[in-house]
């Protein structure tokens, strides 16, 4: 076994060649680390002791510096990445949650996000209120202005019936200016929606909309569209709508969902309305997420070395 570890160490040593003679250190600035912190099982000492034979450059030296930024103590956060939070804060409230400008990477994904694309951070930095970073400033929009969240995050919204009020009201909250929001929340979709998703201290339109009329609803749970889009849904949302094109398509399905309705009518979208929704960014920042892959590695080869450097001092 400890020719193993010493092979590992040699054969290290030997790719590990200097690059414009600069060499790694555990702080980004060249700073001493705490001595007694620890990475993984490592104390940070001795890997500050053998990461100098790793080239500056290396995405191997990255890795260790965010890892000594992290847990020893290491003043300057590497300036390959980019952190979410202020200061480099690393304790989120919502690590879990995904960011659905980032292709719904997770918030603890993005915390420490390796940027390959100049100026990509500030599409990182966009996300610290919604991931929960301390201090982090107030989004300029929100689905419920000067409210709580919407009372009814699971209704779904048309035309695409894909997005839910908890999902739209994380969408608008990465609006870059008030035009932005104003469109997100009053232009693009057919619907009141701050209404219709519940939020509170908010005035309720006039109904321009309804599918039954005076007569009653029937077939409740019949599916009426794609995707599994109900009768009680439909009689629901018109109240809100506020497209009369909309309204119309959607009051094609009176003889299935309500009272003295002839023979069932075919089955009948009311997607019928252009989806102006405002989709989640396609392509996210070029970001290189294989940072935390390419650290296991490292740490496995870190260790092997400081084995090898504690053998060689053994009788």
């Amino acid at each position: 076994m400890w020719k193993l570890f010493c092979a590992v160490a040699v054969f290290v040593g030997v790719i590990a060649v200097r690059v414009n003679g600069q060499q790694c250190t555990l702080c980004a600035d060249g700073s001493a680390s705490n001595p007694n912190g620890t990475i993984g099982a490592a104390p940070c000492s001795d890997i500050e002791a053998v990461i100098g034979s790793t080239p500056a450059n290396s995405t191997q030296c990255r890795d260790v510096q965010l890892q000594g930024f992290l847990n020893c103590g290491c003043p300057t956060f590497p300036g390959s990445f980019c952190p979410m939070c202020a200061d480099g804060f690393f304790s989120i409230a919502q690590p879990n949650k995904q960011i659905p400008i980032l292709n719904d990477m997770t918030c603890e994904d993005a915390l420490f996000a390796e940027i390959a694309v100049e100026n990509a951070c500030s599409d990182i930095e966009r996300t610290a209120h919604f991931c929960g970073c301390p201090g982090a400033p107030e989004p300029i929009c929100t689905l419920c202005a000067n409210g709580p969240a919407p009372s009814k995050p699971t209704r779904r919204l048309p035309p695409s019936f894909t997005l839910t009020c908890a999902d739209y009201s994380d969408l608008v909250e990465f609006s870059l200016d008030e035009s932005e929001c104003a469109d997100a929340i009053n232009g693009t979709l057919p619907i009141h929606t701050s209404t219709y998703c519940g939020c509170v201290n908010v005035s309720t339109p006039v109904p321009t909309c309804s599918l039954c009329g005076d007569a009653a609803l029937i077939n409740a749970d019949m599916n009426v569209a794609e995707p599994d889009v109900t009768c009680q849904e439909l009689f629901e949302m018109a109240p809100f709508l506020k497209d009369q094109l909309y309204c119309s398509a959607l009051q094609a399905n009176f003889t299935i969902c309500c009272e003295g309705g002839a023979v069932p009518a075919p089955t009948m979208s009311p997607t019928t309305a252009p989806d102006r929704s405002p989709q989640a960014q396609t392509e996210s920042p070029s970001t290189d997420l294989t940072s935390g892959a390419r650290w296991h590695a490292s740490i496995w080869l870190l260790c092997a070395l400081s084995v090898a450097m504690v053998a060689s001092q053994t009788p």
